[in-house]
């Protein structure tokens, strides 16, 4: 049994040469928004960033940051009950970045604690060197 040979072509996209050529405005304006969201979204987590840096910086000090977190919360202790499960999980959200944000400032804090420790290392030793070299020459 033998099947035709047909082989289908593909159609051909009607296009207009002017709308090939050259973008729409509206694709122009997408982009320009979409790169302004993602400069603002980059702004509020650094922001954030900051506020649980500051917050670790008064913990350290020994002052409560639960009053001035506190006050950054946009509802009262009446309307937390009646808060439904989007804006929970709202909540939620912005304490997890809270807490990267926290967590990123720690690691840094670490990887500059650690490079302090590196560099009095190469002190200590450089100096220790300097010293042994200066015993043997006598």
């Amino acid at each position: 049994m033998s099947f035709p040979s047909a082989v289908a072509e593909p159609t051909p996209s009607i296009t207009r040469p002017s709308s090939a050529e050259q973008p729409c405005m509206e694709m122009f304006e997408e982009k320009q928004l979409m790169a302004v969201q993602s400069m603002l979204r980059q702004d509020l987590l650094e922001e954030k960033r900051r506020i649980a840096r500051l917050c670790w910086k008064m913990h350290g000090r020994g002052i409560s940051c639960s009053q001035s977190a506190a006050s950054m919360c946009n509802y009262s202790a009446k309307e937390a009950p009646n808060m439904n499960v989007v804006e929970s999980e709202e909540v939620w959200q912005e304490r997890c970045l809270l807490e990267e944000a926290a967590r990123a400032a720690l690691t840094t804090e670490i990887i500059r604690l650690r490079n302090e420790c590196a560099s009095l290392r190469a002190k200590i030793e450089c100096s220790g060197q300097s010293k042994m070299f200066v015993s043997t020459r006598f």
